[in-house]
């Protein structure tokens, strides 16, 4: 998120901030987060789409990493979404 703040892109985790230790307590591996972003990204390439709906799209990965991936996206604003919960990639 401190990234984002300053306008970088996350790449890779570091293994040492909060951000990492989290993603790795939940056993969230970098191969999983990358194909479940990459899954959502390919989804909302065209339109907005509601959260539940989306994350029902994704029947390859158990739906609490998901939504905790997708709760990433959108702290890290690589999502936005809006006061309907649609979500949609940031420009």
């Amino acid at each position: 998120m401190l990234l984002g703040y300053f306008g970088e892109n996350w790449q890779k985790r570091c293994g040492h901030c909060d951000y990492c230790l989290k993603m790795h307590h939940i056993d969230i591996s970098d191969e999983e987060y990358h194909q479940v972003s990459n899954i959502v990204l390919n989804l909302l390439n065209d339109e907005k789409k509601h959260i539940d709906k989306l994350i029902e799209t994704i029947n390859s990965h158990r739906k609490e990493k998901c939504c905790q991936i997708i709760r990433w996206m959108i702290d890290d604003k690589i999502l936005y979404i809006d006061k309907n919960d649609q979500l949609s990639k940031t420009k």
